[in-house]
């Protein structure tokens, strides 16, 4: 075998070897891919369920926040902070879905469950009430998407009670 052929052969199975690379790193990127997707499902819903949790699990609580969202005004001032601090901390955690599905991180269908939770809460009467007091807390395509949306297009405008 002469120089021409081994290096020939060599420039083959280098070429080979770096195809082969590839596909193996596209096939790791891509199942990082699905792992970092996978966990940010798992945070985001562990966020909302901690939330449910602190007031599903006060019965002075779950009163501020079924009062509060439908009649704001019958609250103390006492309570009405609590119902605003319960408001910021549920509407910060729907701002970081909202924010990791226009990222592409979680998928229409995770999404549009949480849409439509965020979209009935934001219409009720409290909720508007903290969000023309607050919403220039919140990120400029929060503001957009949410004062965008109309009560009626619920999925389930005629079926909630909360």
């Amino acid at each position: 075998m002469d120089w021409d052929t081994i290096e020939r052969v060599s420039g083959l199975l280098a070429t080979i070897a770096v195809v082969v690379s590839v596909v193996y790193l596209a096939a790791e990127i891509r199942q990082g891919t699905r792992a970092t997707h996978s966990q940010t499902y798992q945070a985001a819903t562990l966020s909302l369920a901690e939330m449910a949790g602190i007031v599903a699990g006060n019965r002075d609580l779950s009163r501020i926040y079924a009062e509060g969202q439908h009649d704001p005004d019958s609250l103390t001032k006492e309570e009405y902070y609590q119902f605003v601090y319960l408001g910021l901390s549920r509407f910060r955690r729907y701002e970081n879905i909202y924010f990791q599905y226009e990222n592409g991180l979680i998928g229409e269908e995770f999404w549009q469950g949480h849409r439509e939770n965020l979209v009935y809460f934001f219409h009720q009467p409290g909720f508007q009430k903290f969000w023309s007091e607050r919403r220039l807390g919140f990120s400029r395509g929060m503001r957009e998407f949410l004062e965008s949306t109309d009560s009626n297009s619920l999925l389930s405008a005629d079926t909630r009670t909360l």
